[in-house]
């Protein structure tokens, strides 16, 4: 092939990693200096403390060593070349400094620091793809995987945040990519190479365990001898577990040196994961497929999920049936669990596409080959029309300064110092709540709180999460005291809109996204007046719990 021909052949893969990359790279810094506005994000930074002061114990053992490790390396590096340009603290303050939303770190950007790798992951990704699909399909189903990931809303949503399920997916295709080549040859180097693998991508997130069960149905497949003595594990799954295994603790040793404290605190999550006695019904699988699926990768190719399964489980290309194995073992146990996190199927996407574009190819190939091209065109661009519109809506959304972030300002530009703020709102985590300013106080306001004290301020937040709810019979209690100030809304009128993951303190919509104009709750600030006294008014008193005056700040 000519020079100029293979150039214009890596046209199309390079469009589709720099779509990639602009949807994950778009409103990036979404939240910012906030540093609770993507769940997670906090726990996942502090075991960095003690990294950086030289205690490698993590001391928080629910994320593995080996990514708990990798973000705080990553950090490190970013802070490095920061301080080329910027003065910039050591690591553990500015850490504790950004985690506390308080001045002198880098307002946000360790955070920043930390989304970058997983977005940079997200879009390797996509190439990663591209690059298992085209010596096996060809280069339009390979392109057409690649758009699949690259466009996928659930894998664009996740590649914005500190967290390891994009990593994980991403180190999930080279393992399935091992596990294939067991099949053909199932001796102790392929297993090993394949146990060395997922060992990796066990330590990005522990379900990469899982892939286990491919490598050993690798190893039958694969397996010279007869009948029933193919099932007994050989040389490849005894080399392939060893190493699994073996990466994995020697990525995170501590698992093993403080296992004690690991077991107790991993054991609550495992239990609340897997739990024994849920009953059918609350267990996730319908979940996955109504919503995951539905809204994170598009109706058609979530239609599509079931028969390419089906296709790969007969296929005679060994990846493709190993990657139908994996999934019908991810989707198995996550399925199982209680807990509906639609997160929880992002390491699968890639898999998924990949398993959706072959079925596409050979629907294609059907129509004859000179129509073939044509119709995979039109069928990927069915496809990736919801997905890419909800990726678009979904950014547009976070490129808007969220409503904790404009509080934040508006207080630090009224309030005094030495002020305090009664919040409420506020149930159980404090992740609807915004940063007070330097100088300011908040004091948390139970229900049972009938008095104001001595605030000067009162901030309450509301969302259809329950993670910010105002009890409008306490708030109306209050209000004969108290002037509205400003109102930071995340709607564009006065009804709630979107369609919110209920587990999640996440405050940007799944879809529904219409109505929603920016991230955060519906914030509002009050002035206690001073001519009442602080103590609260009966409901029957204030008549309503809805100020009847009108906002003298209102941001949409």
């Amino acid at each position: 092939m000519p020079r100029w021909r293979r150039w214009l052949a890596l046209v199309p893969p390079a469009a589709l990693v720099a779509v990639a990359a602009a949807l994950r790279f778009w409103a990036l810094g979404f939240g910012l200096p906030h540093p609770l506005t993507r769940p997670d994000e906090e726990v996942i930074l502090g075991p960095s403390w003690h990294f950086a002061r030289g205690d490698l114990n993590p001391h928080y053992h629910v994320y593995p060593g080996l990514y708990l490790y990798l973000v705080w390396l990553w950090g490190e590096a970013g802070l490095a070349l920061r301080r080329l340009a910027v003065a910039t603290p050591p690591y553990p303050v500015t850490l504790m400094r950004d985690l506390l939303g308080e001045p002198g770190g880098t307002d946000g950007g360790l955070l920043l620091i930390g989304r970058v790798l997983t977005a940079l992951a997200g879009t390797a990704t996509v190439a990663a793809v591209y690059r298992l699909a085209r010596p096996r399909e060809g280069r339009a189903v390979a392109a057409v995987a690649a758009a699949l990931v690259a466009t996928c809303f659930l894998h664009v949503r996740d590649s914005h945040a500190i967290k390891p399920d994009v990593p994980l997916g991403l180190a999930i295709l080279p393992a399935l990519a091992a596990c294939a080549r067991v099949v053909r040859a199932p001796d102790a180097r392929t297993g090993a190479m394949a146990g060395t693998a997922i060992g990796v991508a066990t330590g990005m997130k522990q379900p990469g365990i899982l892939l286990l069960v491919p490598l050993y149905l690798a190893a039958v497949r694969g397996a010279a001898v007869p009948g029933w003595r193919r099932w007994v594990p050989g040389a490849a799954v005894v080399a392939g577990v060893a190493l699994a295994v073996g990466v994995f603790l020697a990525t995170g040793p501590y698992l093993v040196l403080d296992a004690g404290f690991a077991w107790r605190q991993m054991a609550p999550a495992t239990h609340t994961v897997f739990a024994a006695r849920t009953s059918v019904p609350e267990r996730a699988f319908a979940y996955h497929a109504a919503v995951s699926l539905r809204y994170g990768m598009g109706l058609l190719c979530a239609l599509l999920v079931l028969p390419a399964g089906v296709l790969a489980l007969v296929a005679r290309e060994p990846l493709w049936w190993v990657s139908g194995v994996f999934a019908l073992v991810w989707y198995a146990v996550i399925g199982s669990s209680p807990v509906h996190h639609v997160r929880y199927l992002t390491p699968l996407v890639p898999v998924l596409a990949l398993l959706v574009a072959v079925l596409l190819g050979r629907l294609a190939a059907a129509a004859g080959a000179r129509r073939a091209p044509l119709v995979l065109a039109l069928a990927t661009a069915a496809l990736v029309w919801e997905p890419l519109g909800a990726s678009i809506a979904h950014d547009r959304i976070l490129s808007r300064t969220d409503t904790r972030v404009l509080a934040t300002r508006w207080l630090g530009d009224h309030a005094r110092q030495g002020d305090t703020v009664a919040v409420l709102g506020t149930n159980i985590w404090p992740y609807g709540m915004p940063i007070m300013p330097p100088g300011v106080q908040a004091e948390k306001l139970g229900p049972e709180a009938r008095t104001l004290g001595g605030a000067a301020w009162v901030l309450t937040h509301d969302h259809p999460l329950e993670f910010s709810h105002v009890d409008p019979q306490q708030l109306a209690a209050f209000l004969p005291a108290l002037h509205l100030e400003a109102e930071f809304s995340p709607f564009a009128d006065d009804r709630a809109a979107g369609w919110f993951e209920r587990a999640d303190a996440y405050y940007a919509p799944f879809h529904d996204f219409a109505g929603v104009v920016r991230p955060g709750p519906l914030v509002r600030i009050y002035s206690v007046r001073a001519d009442t006294t602080r103590t609260g008014a009966s409901a029957e008193a204030s008549g309503s719990s809805t100020p009847s005056w009108t906002t003298s700040t209102r941001t949409r």
